[in-house]
């Protein structure tokens, strides 16, 4: 006997788990801004924290967890509009 429930076409995604990967990419998203900020109040304030390589280092880290968030609500908008 065939399946009654309709399956939805690949690369679909459910509504629910659209929302759920556009929630994480927002979460993924707050470790950037915050290095954004962090980094220009360092920039207007002669030296600042541009000397410590360390804390470069994890201002690239956190921007890069924010392009991981902002590549997961791209992808999560587009199979949502598929």
């Amino acid at each position: 006997m065939s399946d009654p429930r309709p399956q939805p076409p690949r690369g679909e995604v459910p509504v629910w788990l659209g929302v759920l990967m556009i929630l994480i990419g927002v979460i993924l998203l707050l470790p950037g801004v915050c290095a954004a900020v962090f980094a220009v109040g360092s920039a207007l304030n002669p030296p600042g924290l541009f000397r410590d390589s360390q804390i470069v280092l994890l201002w690239f880290v956190c921007f890069a967890i924010a392009g991981g968030g902002i590549a997961l609500i791209r992808l999560a908008v587009r199979r949502l509009r598929a």
